[in-house]
């Protein structure tokens, strides 16, 4: 009888060991093992050999730009406003052309965009605007510049190449630069890594430095107001408005503005209006009865052109 007594206990007791130690037997509870995730740029970073710590991803901050699944959306509000702030180009205002492409969930901590005016053309005045999660933070820079395109964008830093024409250039191959200005974000605020240079501008002698009162007068460019140069700028902004084949003649220049007649013998003659800009000529008006004053000619400088 202890003998039956004693088997039973110890029988009782291997049971209990083996219940106990079992995961799926009664009371226990499965756990999984531990994960950990990894955000898109500690993703990158380690691809790229950086030493990385796994971090947790909570819900991403959406941001204010956000719409359509895209991180920055060019029609949302936000950016809407941001580029239309942007001071017009005599009457002509500008338009998103290009623009951060990530979706939501990959989102960069900068974002960009490329705005140009409406007809723009690679000599045309354009601003780069940068955004952050929040909204607007600046443009790249305070004064239009031309033949400007972002290049490179990861994370916290934009790269923007900048090229301008130089002496003899036609404005569809610009020789200048390139130059490639990275701006960064930290701490809310965009800060590049050098200064675009002046060339970008169309100011090839640098910045001027005022000795009186008495602003300088403008610089004449009416030596390279010829009838090729015009035809390209007027066949690059009107290109599909245009007969072609075409030649500008009747060309009337004063200072930074120059006035020509379209010759074709497929169509009637039109004018089109040009400005030196950004280190170029740029068509800005074509037709027969456009007014120059109404196009930012001074007042002057439209009576010497012939189109008040």
């Amino acid at each position: 009888m202890k003998r039956l007594v004693a088997g039973l206990s110890v029988a009782a007791s291997m049971a209990l060991s083996i219940t106990a130690c079992s995961p799926d037997g009664p009371g226990s509870t499965a756990t999984s093992e531990p994960t950990a995730t990894v955000d898109r740029q500690s993703s990158v970073e380690a691809q790229n050999g950086a030493s990385v710590s796994p971090v947790s991803t909570g819900t991403a901050k959406t941001p204010a730009t956000a719409g359509h699944g895209k991180c920055l959306d060019p029609a949302s509000p936000l950016v809407t406003a941001a580029v239309g702030n942007v001071d017009s180009y005599y009457g002509r205002v500008f338009q998103v052309y290009r623009s951060s492409d990530e979706r939501l969930g990959s989102c960069p901590n900068l974002m960009w965009v490329e705005a140009h005016i409406r007809g723009a053309t690679g000599s045309s005045p354009e601003q780069v605007l940068f955004f952050d999660a929040d909204g607007f933070v600046r443009t790249d820079t305070d004064r239009n510049t031309a033949f400007t395109r972002v290049s490179a964008w990861s994370g916290d830093s934009v790269s923007v190449t900048y090229r301008w024409l130089n002496d003899g250039d036609v404005t569809a191959k610009p020789t200048g630069g390139p130059v490639v200005v990275t701006y960064t974000l930290s701490n809310g605020k965009v800060t590049a890594d050098r200064a675009v240079p002046v060339q970008a501008y169309g100011d090839r002698s640098g910045p001027a430095t005022a000795t009186s009162s008495t602003p300088a007068p403008s610089a004449s460019h009416c030596d390279t107001a010829t009838a090729s140069t015009l035809h390209d700028a007027a066949d690059m902004q009107y290109h599909g408005s245009l007969v072609q084949p075409f030649s500008m003649v009747n060309i009337i220049c004063d200072g930074q503005w120059a006035i020509a007649r379209t010759q074709s013998s497929a169509a009637q003659p039109v004018r089109v209006l040009f400005r030196y800009t950004g280190g170029g000529w740029s068509a800005i008006a074509m037709g027969t009865g456009f007014s120059c004053t109404d196009n930012g000619v001074p007042t002057a400088t439209a009576a010497t052109l012939g189109c008040g």
